[in-house]
């Protein structure tokens, strides 16, 4: 080891002349024959901030795989999983090679936190950045993969609110002398957004009652003197969208820098933040969201009124769509 790099905890490389911080250099092989090695070999890559959980995430994707194919720990896994994890574990012994910014949080002016949270089918997650001074930084991220009894995306994505609510405690109580300004956090199903800002007892499922409650009851006004603002961000946009899918590690590179420092709309004035019709919403909650996030631009009318030759014809056609967006609740 040299003396311009230190090794903290066994995990990270520290280089003090660029003030950049690595995964240690670990080589993972490519060479297995179960899932007892597979496990082992991605047990190797320790990331505590999950700075590239993007390409992880697909190691924890396949070893969920195995477990639905229901194999032992030490029977032969598959052609295909071997060609796979080839490929997956030169990725992993790859990571080494990125380097982040050790300092993601300025002591001195206030903070904005802006969190993103996504899930698809195989996994869920959330990534926190700092906005402070102009400038923008990831934080932190967590990825989970899939429970195996299949949920519904929404309800995934909820989940992913709630996860990251449990790390903004922490991140909150860690950096307790630094001024928090305000917090946002982006979903991409309008569904979990029209559920945070809704009544909890108007939806069927007790088990996204209950997790909606849980968010509710963490009063982040009373401790930390912050409210929580919500925002539809669109997939494209939506940098957890990398961590729920994973990315290979050539596609991590590519977007290394989108990954780390944002797109160029989360410094800028809400004003100049992505515009979506929000037709799941209701006309209050549209507003709330308009009002704390794009400085309440006007969205786009679910039913044109012009278009219906007398006032029955448009409140029978206004009954059928409030029908529907109740139940979607």
């Amino acid at each position: 080891m040299t003396v311009s790099m230190k090794r903290f905890l066994s995990i990270n490389t520290y280089h003090p002349e660029s003030e950049t911080i690595s995964i240690s250099d670990t080589s993972v092989l490519e060479n297995i024959l179960s899932k007892r090695d597979i496990l082992a070999q991605t047990a190797k890559i320790f990331d505590p901030l999950s700075l590239c959980a993007s390409v992880t995430v697909k190691a924890k994707i396949l070893l969920r795989k195995l477990w639905l194919l229901k194999l032992s720990w030490d029977q032969k896994v598959p052609t295909d999983i071997m060609a796979i994890w080839s490929n997956l574990a030169e990725d992993l012994s790859g990571l080494r090679n990125l380097s982040f910014s050790r300092q993601a949080i300025d002591s001195d002016g206030l903070l904005k936190l802006h969190i993103f949270c996504d899930a698809s089918p195989q996994a869920y997650g959330f990534v926190i950045y700092r906005v402070q001074n102009g400038k923008s930084h990831i934080i932190c991220s967590k990825v989970k993969v899939a429970p195996m009894k299949a949920k519904t995306l929404p309800m995934m994505e909820l989940i992913a609110v709630y996860i990251a609510f449990k790390a903004l405690i922490m991140l909150l109580r860690t950096c307790s002398n630094i001024k928090v300004e305000n917090i946002i956090v982006s979903v991409v199903a309008q569904f979990v957004l029209s559920w945070l800002l809704s009544d909890n007892g108007k939806i069927k499922s007790l088990y996204t009652r209950n997790r909606i409650r849980d968010i509710h009851e963490e009063n982040f006004t009373k401790e930390f003197g912050v409210d929580i603002q919500y925002k539809y961000v669109p997939s494209a946009e939506n940098l957890a969208d990398l961590l729920s899918r994973g990315v290979s590690l050539e596609k991590f590179k590519e977007k290394l820098g989108y990954w780390t420092y944002r797109p160029t709309w989360l410094v800028q004035e809400p004003e100049n933040w992505p515009i979506s019709t929000l037709s799941c919403l209701s006309p209050e909650n549209v507003k709330n969201v308009f009002d704390s996030t794009i400085g309440g631009t006007i969205c786009k009318l679910l039913i044109l009124f012009d278009r219906f030759s007398s006032f029955d014809k448009l409140c029978h056609a206004t009954a059928f769509v409030f029908k529907f967006v109740n139940k979607c609740k």
